[in-house]
C-alpha cells in the first residue's frame, strides 16, 4: 500500500506504516494539522507500531516518559499545557510535564517550594495578564518573589514590598524618573 505516501504518517523518529501498525487504525493516527485532533490517546493505536498515537499516547519530558498505562489515558492530554494540576504531579504523569516548575533565571519556584502561594498565578513575561504586579501570596523566595514582580534587583541594590511599596514596583525601572521612588528603598527609582 504505498499509495503515493499516504499509508505512511511520520512522526519525529517513527514511522508507522499498514505493516507495522497491525491492528491499529493508521489512517485514525493523531496529526498535527488534523482539526479533528484532540490530542486524546486512541487506545487501539497505543503501540510502537503505530507511534503511540502520533504521540498522543506517549508524551516525552527530559528522561520521563507518560503513557496511558503510567498516566491514564484522558490525563495524558493535560500534560505540558502550562497550567499545574496537582493531580498529575506523580513520577508517572512526569510532574505533569513541567507543568507545576516555574523557572526565573536561578530561582525555581514548584509547588512543594511555593506553599501557600499560588504557583498558577506567579507572573511571567509571556502572559497577557501580566501587570508585573506583586502578589503578596506569592512574595516569598520558594515562589520566586511572584517571578520577580514582588523583587526588583539594580546593581547591588535590592527593592521589595517591604521597602518600597507593593504597587511601587512596577513602576521601577520604567525609564519615566518619580520623585516619590527617589529613595533607598526604591533603589533610587530604579535609575529612572
Amino acid at each position: 500500500c504505498w499509495d503515493g505516501g499516504d499509508c505512511e504518517k511520520v512522526f519525529g523518529d517513527c514511522i508507522a506504516t499498514p505493516d507495522t501498525c497491525q491492528g491499529g487504525f493508521i489512517n485514525y493516527i493523531q496529526v498535527d494539522d488534523d482539526p479533528f485532533n484532540q490530542n486524546q490517546c486512541d487506545i487501539m493505536n497505543n503501540n510502537e507500531g503505530c507511534c503511540w498515537d502520533g504521540g498522543a499516547c506517549k508524551k516525552v519530558f527530559g528522561d520521563c516518559i507518560a503513557t496511558p498505562e503510567t498516566c491514564g489515558t484522558y490525563l495524558l492530554q493535560e500534560l505540558g499545557d502550562t497550567s499545574c494540576n496537582p493531580v498529575l504531579l506523580t513520577a508517572g504523569c512526569c510532574w505533569d510535564g513541567g507543568d507545576c516548575e516555574k523557572v526565573f533565571g536561578d530561582c525555581i519556584a514548584t509547588p512543594d517550594t511555593c506553599q501557600g502561594g499560588f504557583i498558577n498565578y506567579i507572573q511571567v513575561d509571556d502572559d497577557p495578564f501580566n501587570q508585573n504586579q506583586c502578589d503578596i501570596m506569592n512574595n516569598n523566595e520558594g515562589c520566586c518573589w511572584d517571578g520577580g514582580a514582588c523583587k526588583k534587583v539594580f546593581g547591588d541594590c535590592i527593592a521589595t514590598p517591604e521597602t518600597c511599596g507593593t504597587y511601587l514596583l512596577q513602576e521601577l525601572g520604567d525609564t519615566s524618573c518619580n520623585p516619590v521612588l527617589l529613595t533607598a528603598g526604591c533603589c533610587w527609582d530604579g535609575g529612572d
